[in-house]
């Protein structure tokens, strides 16, 4: 396609709700620290100071430094720990996680102020698994000490652990066939035509396979003489073992693959097709609306991030990224090491 329509910043956002998890099966966290969170210690403002706006909807400094700190401990599994670490052209490994967590938290606040335009609450099924989520730290007292050792409130918490739930129900207003937002089938064609979007079965085989032209030679034939082309395509899959689903494919660059798929008419049966060192019989099918309704939908919701209205607050310039991270790490270790004393 022209520009990347499929998200991924959410399910990235999913994985840093997940880490909570993690992080909190470390231990509890002592009395010494109080009633403040690690974050707030390290970074010596409130959480619930608002660091940015987002199309309107808040970002906290909680938010946001607690986003700094996942990207911190991403990039840690390349040996950087240290955040003043020059990573060239003057760019530091803090400058570096300061732009990640700021790209995370524009990206989740304009879901939410999304999901709010679009009258997206939570149901009660949601509310029930978010409260599994907690129940599964044990006590009400535990998953409250695992909360502080982490360094967010239970408001951040839950925020994270519901990113997947509003990202799925704007999912079905635009994809689902009853969809309120879900385009016609008329304009689903026009935007498939726009991105060169064409659906089909493909059989795939290792071309270094012995025997593997002359049997796909065979198939392609078989097929084009079939008379349910769907029936002997699901035979021919499984007895190769390469995926029967009918798949939509991106023509827009000139593949042996794309070339071949636009030469088609729906159910038309392409010859073998060789490419990256595999071999390929293309099938033809009529376009599966419902991914053009997702590539729709992602292109929607990429706008959302890239378009919006992302405004700072002054406190913003009080946050020394590397210095916050270090004092962070350097309270969860001090907690750890207490709490391995006993």
């Amino acid at each position: 396609m022209k520009k990347e329509t499929f998200n991924l910043v959410i399910r990235a956002l999913i994985g840093v709700a997940a880490s909570l998890i993690i992080v909190g099966a470390m231990g509890l966290i002592t009395e010494a620290q109080g009633n403040k969170t690690f974050v707030e210690q390290a970074s010596g403002l409130k959480g619930t100071d608002v660091v940015m706006t987002v199309d309107g909807e808040a970002v906290t400094a909680e938010e946001y430094l607690y986003m700094t700190v996942y990207a911190a401990q991403s990039i840690s599994q390349y040996g950087i720990t240290d955040l003043s670490t020059e990573l060239g052209d003057g760019l530091t490994a803090a400058d570096y996680v300061a732009a990640q967590a700021k790209e995370q938290v524009v990206a989740s606040a304009a879901l939410r102020a999304w999901a709010k335009e679009q009258g997206v609450t939570l149901t009660e099924e949601d509310l029930a698994s978010l409260q599994a989520q907690k129940d599964a730290y044990g006590s009400a007292a535990a998953f409250q000490q695992t909360l502080k050792m982490v360094g967010v409130t239970e408001e951040l918490f839950d925020s994270l652990m519901t990113q997947d739930m509003l990202y799925n129900h704007l999912y079905e207003i635009y994809c689902a066939k009853d969809g309120a937002q879900r385009p016609s089938e008329a304009d689903l064609e026009i935007l498939a035509g726009e991105h060169k979007l064409v659906s089909a079965y493909a059989l795939v085989m290792d071309a270094a396979a012995e025997g593997a032209k002359e049997k796909m030679e065979d198939y392609a034939a078989r097929l084009a003489e079939a008379e349910n082309t769907a029936e002997q395509f699901a035979a021919f899959a499984d007895e190769i073992q390469c995926d029967g689903a009918v798949q939509t494919f991106d023509c827009c660059h000139s593949s042996p693959v794309n070339d071949a798929l636009m030469a088609l008419e729906v159910n038309g049966v392409s010859g073998v097709v060789e490419a990256e060192g595999a071999l390929y019989v293309l099938v033809r099918t009529d376009l599966d609306l419902d991914t053009v309704a997702y590539v729709n939908f992602s292109e929607a919701y990429n706008h959302r991030v890239s378009e919006a209205v992302v405004e700072e607050k002054s406190v913003m310039n009080k946050i020394d990224v590397a210095a916050f991270y270090a004092k962070y790490t350097q309270l969860q270790q001090n907690a750890m090491a207490s709490m391995a004393q006993g």
